[in-house]
């Protein structure tokens, strides 16, 4: 029994030391490890073998929890690199608007020039 309770508060912990601080993978592989830990302390004490369910418990749940912490990050990544490139693409249209701004601003003063220009032939100051 005490090792039941042992493996119990030894999978508490590490499920709360899982911080952000740490990577996907390392948090998945811990937390899982702990929570492995504890399943298999429960079933290896129900069939006689508590030490050997915790060993196998917190293997495996080591491994399957950094799996999914592994796939996590990926997720992640991506979606920064997403987020890192809808940045850039603003800036850019921003960037575009801008310009095509000052196109139509130069437009429109090229318009009232040659209005301008039309309108004063130089006739009126020829008498």
């Amino acid at each position: 029994m005490k090792i039941l309770t042992l493996s119990l508060s030894l999978a508490i912990i590490l499920a709360g030391c899982a911080s952000s601080e740490m990577s996907g993978t390392t948090s998945g592989a811990l937390t899982g490890g702990a929570v492995g830990a504890g399943v298999g302390a429960v079933v290896g004490h129900e069939t006689g073998n508590t030490g050997a369910g915790v060993a196998i418990g917190a293997a495996s749940g080591a491994i399957v929890g950094g799996a999914v912490g592994a796939e996590e990050d990926k997720a992640e990544l991506k979606s920064r690199e997403q987020e890192e490139t809808l940045r850039r693409q603003q800036i850019e249209i921003q960037r575009q608007q801008r310009e095509l701004e000052d196109i139509k601003r130069q437009q429109y003063h090229d318009q009232k020039f040659r209005k301008f220009e039309g309108g004063s032939s130089g006739d009126s100051f020829q008498r």
